[in-house]
Order: C-alpha cells, then sequence, then structure tokens
C-alpha cells in the first residue's frame, strides 16, 4: 500500500501566474498522456516550470514527487486532490503512458522549442512541510505513489483501471482449486504449508479468486510489519482494493480491510519455501560499544562528520534514544526527500506520535523544527 498524502493544505506558492512570456504551458485536465514530441519536461526542469505556471494554484507540498507509474501520465504533470490541492509529480517511465481525469499535463511550448533548460528555483515555492512524512502507518492503506505522506488513505490513481502487466507472469495459471480466499479481517498469516511464496504467484492467485473484487492488475510488494505476512487484497474506503505482498515472515498483523491468499493445500515439502528478498525492516540491537545521541529539535539537518547513523542501524539506534516517545509505527519510513534531515530522524506528528525516518538524500538536507537527528556517539 501506499504513501498517502498530508492531511493539511500548505500555503500556495508564491510563483506568479503563468504568462503569455512563460516557456511552458499547462494542457487541459485529463487531455494527453504525455507532451507531444520533443515538448517534454525533464527531470531538472519540472518543478521550475511547474512553479512558473502552476504558482496560482493550492501546492499540497513544495517538492517534486518523483514517481514510476504505468498508467499515469509520462513526465511532468499536476496531480489534482480532491480537496482543491495539487502535487506536482514527475513519472519516470516513457512507455505505458494513460490518461487520467485529474492530471495535466506541463510541456515545453513550441514556439520555444530551442530554449536551454531553466535553473531549478533557488528556493522552493514557499509552502510548510507537511504534517506527517511520506509514509502511513499500518492502520492506514500502506503508501501508494504519488508518494508523500500519511495519516489519510492516499488519493488513487485514476479511475480507469490500467492495462494488464505486459510481461506475462513466468509460472501459467493453476487450476482455481489451489488458492482459497479467507474471511476479511480474520487472521494475519496462511496457514504453515499454505503461504504463497512469492509476487508472481500472488498476482496470479489474485485473478483467479478475486472475481468479484475490484483491483489494479498488478503486485504492490511491501516491508511493513504489523500488517499481514504474503498475499492479500487492502480494501480502500470508495471500494477498491490493491493486490498486497508483504514480505516479512514475523511481526504479522491482523487488519480488518485485509483478506488473505492462501493455497489450499501445503506445498509439498520437497521443495523449500524461497525466502523474501528483501530482509525485514527490523535490525539487530547495537552492541554496547555503538551508542548513539539525539539531537535537540530542529538544530540540525544532518549529523556532525563521521557521526551519522547508516539506514541498517537506524532503527535500533532509535529504539536505544527513543524508545521511550509515542512511535506511530513500529518500522523505519524511508524517503528521498530534499529540504527534510539526511539519514536517520525522528518526525515529531502533532498528535504527539513520531515516526523513525531514513532519508537517503545526502545534499539538500534541510532542518525542520519538528524533527531530531540521531548521530553517533562519536566519530568511527
Amino acid at each position: 500500500p501506499v504513501t498517502p498524502l498530508p492531511t493539511n493544505a500548505p500555503d500556495s506558492p508564491t510563483n506568479a501566474p503563468i504568462t503569455d512570456a512563460s516557456s511552458y504551458m499547462l494542457l487541459e485536465m485529463g487531455a494527453e498522456p504525455s507532451c507531444p514530441s520533443n515538448l517534454a519536461v525533464p527531470q531538472v526542469e519540472c518543478l521550475t516550470a511547474a512553479a512558473e505556471i502552476t504558482g496560482h494554484l493550492n501546492w499540497k507540498n513544495p517538492g517534486l514527487n518523483v514517481i514510476t507509474w504505468a498508467g499515469l501520465p509520462c513526465g511532468c504533470f499536476v496531480w489534482h486532490n480532491s480537496d482543491g490541492t495539487v502535487i506536482v509529480d514527475y513519472n519516470t517511465i516513457t512507455s505505458g503512458c494513460g490518461l487520467a481525469t485529474n492530471t495535466q499535463m506541463i510541456c515545453r511550448k513550441e514556439s520555444n522549442p530551442t530554449a536551454p533548460p531553466t535553473l531549478s528555483p533557488t528556493g522552493a515555492p514557499s509552502a510548510h512541510l507537511p504534517t506527517l512524512p511520506p509514509t502511513t502507518s499500518p492502520t492506514n492503506p500502506p503508501t501508494l505513489s504519488p508518494t508523500t505522506s500519511p495519516s489519510n488513505p492516499p488519493t488513487l490513481p485514476p479511475t480507469i483501471p490500467p492495462a494488464l502487466p505486459t510481461m506475462t507472469p513466468t509460472m501459467a495459471p493453476v487450476p482455481a482449486s489451489m488458492y482459497t480466499l479467507l474471511e476479511k479481517g480474520s487472521t494475519d498469516s496462511c496457514e504453515s504449508g499454505k503461504e504463497i511464496s512469492n509476487q508472481d504467484d500472488c498476482l496470479i492467485a489474485a485473478l483467479e479468486v478475486g472475481a468479484n473484487v475490484n483491483f489494479q492488475n498488478w503486485v504492490n510488494v511491501i516491508t511493513w510489519a504489523g500488517l499481514p505476512c504474503g498475499c492479500f487484497f487492502w480494501f480502500n474506503h470508495d471500494g477498491r482494493a490493491l493486490v498486497d505482498y508483504n514480505t516479512i515472515t514475523s511481526g504479522c498483523g491482523v487488519a480488518s480491510n485485509t483478506q488473505l491468499i492462501c493455497l489450499n493445500e501445503p506445498m509439498p515439502t520437497a521443495a523449500p519455501t524461497i525466502e523474501p528478498s528483501m530482509a525485514p525492516t527490523i535490525t539487530p540491537e547495537p552492541t554496547t560499544e555503538e551508542g548513539y545521541t539525539l539531537l535537540d529539535m530542529g538544530a540540525s539537518g544532518d549529523c556532525p562528520s563521521g557521526m551519522a547513523v547508516p539506514q541498517g542501524e537506524c532503527l535500533a539506534a532509535a529504539s536505544e534514544v527513543a524508545g521511550h516517545l509515542n512511535w506511530k509505527t513500529s518500522g523505519l519510513n524511508v524517503i528521498t526527500w530534499t529540504g527534510l534531515p539526511c539519514g536517520c530522524f525522528v518526525w515529531h506528528n502533532g498528535d504527539g506520535t513520531v515516526i523513525i525516518d531514513y532519508n537517503r538524500v545526502t545534499t539538500g538536507c534541510g532542518a525542520s523544527g519538528n524533527t531530531q537527528m540521531i548521530c553517533a556517539s562519536g566519530a568511527v
């Protein structure tokens, strides 16, 4: 499941509305899945172009949301949320582009095709940081792209479902009797030996048992403690569903809006079960020699040189120095977000809860009044 968006809309950007002198144009809502030939806006220009021609709109957040999502428009576009806010998205795919009625393509003007790229703005549009970082807690739908924040379910993709994946699963569909759909919210995992062992089989199983379920024909692979383990349907509030495959094998949790998909009979014991390709997010506790420290709120956007905590240690470090706080989720929220602190930090929500974030950016780090860096106690 995917990253919901912030619940409070920030101030609109201060950029002036589009003028005739603009090098960019905003196409009609839902008109095109991509820009005309040679008029596509590259990723490095997307935020600048959006600030130039959509500064009059109510931006949900000040950054560029980079996604890889077949069935949505390709390249630079504006996503209109139902609450009147917008998000500036850049979709990295170059094929499988799709129309969406709540999107508008941002393209270069044909009259000025040779103009050099506009440099990225020296300052982000004046908008408040989102009240939550890019993903949700396990009690809300797992984060979907478009990326960005947490406490409500994410804005769903277009009402027209995307086409079936262009690559056929390597396993041929098996008889319908091989799979079964458990009662909604009844358990956190399949019985031993009846687990579906990989994401390709998960989609095949969903297609066979989900004839009466309105779902997208792709699998959302997650690593999320507190949600069911393995293959399951996640039902959104509007009745649509996602097919999720959770790679964790321990820390499984029951959720009332999920429905597990399992094998009817255990697989033969001769073939060992393939271990998930992603390790669980919980890391071992640090040794007594390591030691970590929690910096003051909003004091810095990164750790001093030689004191940064690597991603593999972030959750353990947080348990050591921030275990007394009220954690919103038990996992590590990994993001790539310019303007927020770099590395391992605590995000304080307005409701008194916290989320443990690891930001993979190494430049463009920014201090925030509701964050605390987690650093090593001394240089390595």
